[in-house]
């Protein structure tokens, strides 16, 4: 029988390497989701609950900015352009405008940032899009007032 070996669900390439192989070796492989997401400076998203808390207080989000949020999370320190977080938190059925994402990006930030006009979370990357920084650190590439 088998040993069962449960990883925690990730899309990146060196994740998915790693599951083949242990399937190779006789694994079986069950990919859980994360439940509790901790970044920042006391934040909290509780996935099973669908809540987000910073310090302690619940801050209230729409489902499209629960969905955003979630999404950058699994995906730290990625870039995103418009059109690739349309197609992944939208759906390819989304018949909106791009600038929808900057809407939804700048309402997050007011909910999550300590300065919005100044973010360290979710940051943008000028000329191609948005990356979360789990920790708030500066990335030198970037323009935070500016939108992709």
């Amino acid at each position: 029988m088998p040993s069962t070996l449960m990883l925690l669900e990730e899309d990146d390439a060196v994740a998915l390497r790693m599951q083949a192989r242990l399937r190779a070796a006789g694994f079986e492989v069950q990919r859980v989701a994360q439940s509790i997401y901790e970044f920042g400076n006391g934040h909290v998203l509780d996935v099973q609950a669908r809540a987000l808390s910073v310090h302690a207080r619940t801050i209230a989000l729409t489902l499209r900015e629960y969905e955003l949020l979630h999404f950058l999370l699994r995906h730290p320190r990625q870039v995103f352009s418009r059109d690739e977080l349309i197609e992944r938190v939208w759906g390819k059925g989304f018949d909106g405008f791009p600038h929808t994402v900057s809407s939804h990006i700048n309402r997050l930030r007011a909910k999550i940032e300590a300065h919005p006009q100044r973010p360290r979370l979710i940051q943008t990357a000028w000329g191609v899009g948005y990356r979360f920084e789990p920790n708030g650190e500066l990335q030198r590439e970037l323009r935070h007032n500016a939108g992709p």
